[in-house]
């Protein structure tokens, strides 16, 4: 459906007041999708990711001068 048309939304919420089967197949998608989406190893696995990706210096965070080296490295801390 594409935003702002409202006379889809109201075909779409006739058909599925029409159409049990419709609805708790969709039901059932959903339910699965939410299952494999956001049950608690996928949560872990996308916060791991983020962290990683967070913790790894990148070029875009080169850009910006900080007043101080980066990465943290041997060599910018005079170890």
């Amino acid at each position: 459906m594409q935003p702002g048309r409202a006379e889809q939304l109201s075909e779409a919420m006739a058909t599925l007041l029409k159409d049990g089967n419709l609805r708790r197949a969709m039901g059932a998608a959903a339910a699965t999708r939410a299952r494999e989406k956001f049950d608690v190893s996928a949560m872990i696995r996308a916060y791991e990711e983020l962290y990683n990706e967070i913790a790894t210096p990148s070029q875009t965070w080169n850009q910006f001068d900080l007043g101080h080296k980066s990465p943290a490295t041997r060599e910018n801390l005079g170890a």
